[in-house]
């Protein structure tokens, strides 16, 4: 049953019925095919992007990209280091992105649009994940 990304259900004396397995519908994915995976990916996006809306009322400038890039990775640093994050080190397990010419066009930062983009690796070290986000800022 595994290989066709079903878990099966399975009755234990004393216990009651359970679910016995952790896939995913994606079950043939290698990013999606585990339920602790997209769990680990649900709450860093919703962490990230909760934290990411202190800075809404901010210029859209460079001063915001590196106080947003340190908060972002202070968060992730902390996740690698309780083990949520593959990797010996935090490059091999998280990078972020953000600013002029890496994540955002000159029209974006005119229209107050703030982009990053930030890698993860859960599964395997520096084999990454990308979550990205979008959020209007005060313009420019």
């Amino acid at each position: 049953m595994n290989g066709k990304a079903v878990n099966a259900i399975r009755s234990f004396p004393g216990e009651g019925i359970k679910v016995w397995g952790a896939r995913t519908m994606d079950g043939n994915s290698l990013d999606w095919r585990y339920i602790n995976v997209r769990r680990t990916m649900i709450f860093l996006e919703e962490s990230i992007k909760n934290a990411a809306r202190a800075y809404v009322f901010e210029p859209n400038v460079v001063n915001t990209w590196v106080n947003m890039r340190s908060m972002i990775d202070g968060f992730l640093r902390g996740v690698w280091k309780r083990g949520g994050l593959a990797g010996t080190s935090p490059e091999d397990a998280y990078s972020i992105h953000i600013g002029l010419g890496d994540t955002m066009t000159p029209e974006d930062i005119l229209e107050g649009i703030l982009r990053i983009s930030v890698f993860v690796a859960i599964t395997r070290p520096a084999e990454f994940i990308e979550i990205t986000f979008q959020q209007q800022m005060q313009k420019s």
